[in-house]
């Protein structure tokens, strides 16, 4: 759909129009609730086996982090979104990984012009750090949300290895160190996009909306095209925070030399440490993706209104997340759900889908809404949540925030003039040092990063 406020592209759009309801003394009090609401199951519920494996949640955040990066605190989060500034590209183009390149303020990432810098190797072989500054310990990260999460950070590491292995093949027939960079950065970010919208997108996102695209919706919104490209506030303050509820309780990270299943708290709390991460904290993917020699992938966990206690505490945020989630929209005045839905011509939830019978702890929910004057106009965040449980059972997200995100990523794609899609006779890069050539899944060009 045609934005209803258009930005250029370090700016933000806004799809629809912003909320018109008034503002009343209990609003945040009642909010702050509803988040603290959404805490409490624990061990929360995964549906096994389900569409997506535990890793869709991380790929999922580093599309997030690749999109957008903001200074906006959340006291100073207000509905003048126009003001707000992107610090990165609107587009899937790893600049979260690449920064400003080596010829840029990045340039201490860098090697030889045109690889990046990585970290030593553990004695079992395989390279998961990135290289850290021999003055400071800092590590040589281009956004400093890499090092949220070891799953983050190597997933990082993995397109860095991708891409160093691209300027290698490269610099066999080329010399000029400039050339090298972007043909290899051109091949690793044409890959990332590739298993974005081929595998990501089809493994959580709602299959009537996936359908229409992959028919490309003739009559419908893939023929729209935005006047200008920019990141919607609805994708970037809602839609795209529903990984949020996929997290689950624990992960078996196999590191070295044996695995453990690894609590999500003690993964947080190591939120912003610079240094090398140790063995323990090697992931091996099998764990989280599919198609890797012996893995056994655990499933993410449901797309619902609950989130794991584990998230309750996160370093360096002022709240919860779930309250980080729903002041921000609240005081940027997002869109409700039932008029968000209404605006795509999708079927809204009704009363009875946001006060249900059971579970408890959803009803539980939907009184808070009432109490508090949302029931009617409930959190956008929140709606997209409970649509996902009500209309694809937590296993996918619900046709609305499907719509929000693959419209999103679609716009990204045609609005990139060096997107994949833009390229003439496109077809997926060949990695001369992986036994078929091309890559095309998640699992397998994780394999191919452990060998490299």
């Amino acid at each position: 759909m045609e934005p209803f406020f258009s930005s250029g592209p370090n700016g933000f759009s806004r799809l629809l129009a912003p909320s018109n309801r008034p503002a009343l003394p209990n609003d945040e009090p009642a909010l702050r609730a509803l988040a603290e609401s959404m805490f409490g199951l624990t061990p929360k519920t995964v549906r096994d086996p389900v569409p997506g494996h535990a890793g869709y949640t991380y790929f999922g955040q580093l599309i997030d982090h690749d999109m957008t990066l903001t200074d906006n605190p959340l006291a100073e989060t207000d509905e003048h979104t126009e003001t707000l500034v992107n610090r990165h590209s609107p587009f899937l183009d790893l600049d979260t990984l690449y920064g400003t390149g080596p010829a840029g303020d990045s340039r201490n990432l860098y090697e030889h012009g045109a690889w990046l810098k990585l970290g030593v190797r553990h004695p079992s072989g395989l390279l998961f750090n990135f290289a850290t500054d021999p003055h400071t310990g800092q590590n040589l990260v281009a956004d400093p949300r890499t090092l949220e999460t070891p799953m983050i950070q190597q997933l990082v590491v993995a397109f860095a290895k991708l891409h160093n292995a691209a300027a290698t093949q490269i610099a066999r027939r080329e010399r000029d160190s400039e050339v090298i960079f972007q043909e290899a950065r051109r091949m690793t970010t044409h890959q990332f996009q590739y298993l974005v919208w081929e595998e990501w997108c089809w493994k959580v996102l709602d299959l009537t909306i996936l359908d229409e695209a992959r028919n490309r919706n003739p009559d419908g919104w893939r023929q729209i095209r935005w006047p200008m490209f920019s990141i919607p506030v609805e994708f970037s303050m809602a839609a795209m925070r529903f990984g949020h509820s996929m997290v689950r309780a624990s992960y078996l990270i196999t590191g070295l030399p044996a695995g453990r299943d690894r609590k999500i708290e003690e993964l947080v709390a190591r939120a912003g440490q610079h240094g090398p991460l140790e063995g323990e904290w090697a992931v091996r993917w099998g764990a989280f993706f599919g198609g890797i020699p012996g893995s056994n992938p655990l499933p993410f966990a449901k797309i619902d209104t609950h989130v794991v206690d584990g998230l309750r505490r996160i370093p360096r945020i002022p709240e919860t997340l779930p309250a980080m989630a729903l002041l921000r929209g609240y005081r940027a005045k997002l869109a409700n759900g039932p008029a968000a839905a209404e605006a795509f011509r999708l079927e809204p939830l009704m009363v009875d889908d946001l006060i249900p019978a059971e579970p408890e702890s959803v009803r539980r929910q939907g009184r808070i809404l009432e109490e508090g004057g949302f029931l009617e106009s409930p959190p956008l965040w929140y709606y997209l949540l409970r649509e996902s449980g009500v209309r694809n059972e937590g296993v996918r997200l619900g046709p609305l925030g499907s719509r929000i995100v693959l419209e999103t990523i679609d716009e990204a794609l045609a609005a990139d003039p060096h997107s994949y899609r833009n390229t003439p006779g496109w077809s997926l890069p060949v990695w001369e040092k992986w036994p078929t050539g091309t890559i095309n899944t998640i699992g397998k060009l994780l394999r191919f990063s452990d060998s490299l």
